[in-house]
C-alpha cells in the first residue's frame, strides 16, 4: 500500500469536521483522493451532548486538504434527514466527478444512566448513529453500484461489541451498525462493493481525551464508565490509528474484505468470546 494508493479516487466522509472524520479526511487526501466533507456543523440537539462542530471547523479540514493539492466540496448538512443526504452526495458526484469510497462517521452520545435517559437522548443517537448511517448508505449505493466498485467503511465502536454503562444508547446504536454493514455487505458484494466496520476503543481526539467519540463530552463525572480492559499498556488510541485503518479498508490490499469489523482496541477484544 503506497502513500498515494487513492489517487483518482473520491472520498466522502460524514461527521468530517472534526475528530475521526478530520483525520480520515486529511488521510484520504495524503493518499491521493479528491475529498466531500459533509458535517452538520451546528447543534444537534437542544439538550446538547457536546460542543458542537461549526462552520470554522469544517472550512479548516477543507484549507488542510486543499494545501496538499486536492480538490475538496463542502456539504453543510444532517445525516438525519434523506432528502438533503441525497442532494449533497449528487452535488458532491457533480463537483468532484465521481464516488469510490465512503466513510460513515458522523455520531453522537453522552453519558447519561438508563434510568435518566429521556425519550429525545435515546432518540438523537440513534437517529444520528444508526439511521443518519442508513441514509448515507441508500444515498451513495447507487453511485458505487455502478461503477461496478466501492469501499465503505462505517465507524462503530467497541461500545457496538460489548455493553457499555451509561451509554446504553450509543452502544445500541453501534450494535445496530455493525448488523447493517454486515447486511449491506451481502446485498453490494455481487455489485464489487465491500463494506466494513471499524470499532475503535476510547479515542483521543486531542480536544476531549479518554472517550469513545469526539462527540462526546468529559464533563458528565460520576456518569463515565470505566476505561476496558486494554492489554497493551494504552488509555486511548489517537485518531490517526482509526484512520490508517479506515485507509487500509479503502485500497486495493482490503478488495476481498467485505462484511468485517476491525477492532482498534488495544487488546481489549482478547476478552471476547467472539
Amino acid at each position: 500500500m503506497t502513500r498515494q494508493h487513492l489517487t483518482g479516487k473520491v472520498a466522502l466522509i460524514t461527521g468530517a469536521a472534526r475528530g475521526i472524520g478530520r483525520a480520515i479526511a486529511i488521510s484520504a487526501a495524503q493518499a491521493g483522493a479528491d475529498v466531500a466533507l459533509l458535517d452538520i456543523a451546528a447543534p444537534v440537539a437542544p439538550d446538547e451532548f457536546a460542543t458542537p462542530s461549526t462552520p470554522d471547523d469544517l472550512a479548516a479540514v477543507r484549507d488542510t486538504i486543499s494545501a496538499l493539492g486536492r480538490r475538496t466540496a463542502v456539504f453543510t448538512v444532517d445525516v438525519r434527514h434523506p432528502d438533503a443526504m441525497r442532494e449533497a452526495v449528487r452535488d458532491a458526484v457533480d463537483r468532484l466527478g465521481g464516488l469510490h469510497l465512503v466513510a460513515i462517521n458522523a455520531g453522537v452520545a453522552g453519558w447519561v444512566p438508563l434510568s435518566d435517559m429521556t425519550p429525545q437522548q435515546w432518540q438523537t443517537v440513534i437517529d444520528v448513529n444508526l439511521t443518519g448511517a442508513f441514509h448515507t448508505l441508500s444515498a451513495v449505493t447507487p453511485y458505487l453500484t455502478t461503477n461496478g466498485q466501492g469501499r465503505i467503511v462505517a465507524i462503530s465502536s467497541l461500545a457496538g461489541r460489548r455493553g457499555m454503562e451509561n451509554l446504553a444508547h450509543y452502544a445500541a446504536s453501534k450494535w445496530g451498525l455493525i448488523g447493517l454493514v454486515k447486511s449491506a455487505a451481502l446485498e453490494l458484494g455481487p455489485h464489487g462493493v465491500t463494506v466494513n466496520a471499524v470499532a475503535p476503543t476510547l479515542v483521543d481526539t486531542n480536544t476531549a481525551p479518554e472517550i469513545p467519540s469526539p462527540d462526546l463530552p468529559a464533563s458528565h463525572g460520576d456518569a463515565m464508565p470505566h476505561a476496558p480492559a486494554h492489554a497493551l499498556p494504552v488509555t486511548t488510541v489517537a485518531v490517526d490509528d482509526v484512520a490508517e485503518a479506515v485507509m487500509f479498508l479503502f485500497s486495493d490490499n482490503a478488495r476481498h474484505i467485505s462484511g468485517a469489523v476491525l477492532d482498534i482496541t488495544a487488546g481489549a477484544s482478547g476478552t471476547w468470546t467472539a
